[in-house]
């Protein structure tokens, strides 16, 4: 399993809110159209387009069930996303939890099959797609379309992050020695005396 590449972007828009919706979108399509698209023999188990804002002043939580209603054909199933917060003081001799607060961040809407989960948050927004992986065209498409909804429900001040992520997951034989150059394009080469690669991460921004 890998994870990546993640490619954030860290953009504000000082236009007026009337011109947020026309432009992070159009940020966000400038990093798909550079990717390559496999279709459906594409190992991804899981494809994010993300935006991260700075919230109305006047937005109340409660404002996004709004957004649920909206679109609960395709996303018929709710969870309430919490935040939890703790202080915790450890003392030689015991340990008190000195307060706990919990807070609503937004909602995830899911739809009826599970591969779909939109997050409509105070401080964002987000599309994910599970397998089977259908294409970024598509997704984007739909994305699109629900960020001009929560955006006419939100109202945002500003975007301060334009975010697309991957998770693959590629199978590989373990009883035979394999080549990584043979399944992928980018990879880590080490010298013949190090012996073979047993994982690796890599992360690039």
């Amino acid at each position: 399993r890998s994870e990546g590449p993640f490619s954030p972007c860290r953009w504000t828009s000082r236009r007026s809110h009337a011109k947020i919706a026309e432009t992070a979108p159009k940020v966000l399509q400038k990093l798909v159209d550079k990717r390559l698209d496999l279709g459906s023999n594409a190992p991804i188990l899981e494809a994010l387009l993300d935006l991260r804002v700075t919230p109305n002043e006047n937005l109340e939580v409660s404002n996004l069930k709004l957004f649920g209603q909206e679109i609960q054909d395709s996303f018929p199933k709710t969870q309430v996303q919490t935040h939890f917060r703790s202080q915790v003081n450890l003392d030689e001799d015991k340990v008190e939890v000195d307060s706990v607060s919990a807070s609503t961040l937004g909602y995830a809407f899911i739809s009826s099959d599970d591969t779909k989960i939109t997050q409509a948050q105070v401080g964002g927004f987000s599309l994910s797609k599970l397998k089977p992986y259908e294409g970024w065209n598509a997704l984007y498409s739909e994305f699109n379309d629900l960020w001009r909804l929560y955006k006419q429900i939100a109202n945002p001040a500003s975007v301060t992050r334009v975010a697309v992520r991957f998770i693959n997951k590629i199978p590989l034989p373990l009883d035979t020695k394999i080549e990584l150059s043979d399944y992928l394009l980018f990879h880590p080469s080490t010298p013949d005396h190090l012996g073979e690669i047993s994982q690796f991460f890599t992360r690039t921004v």
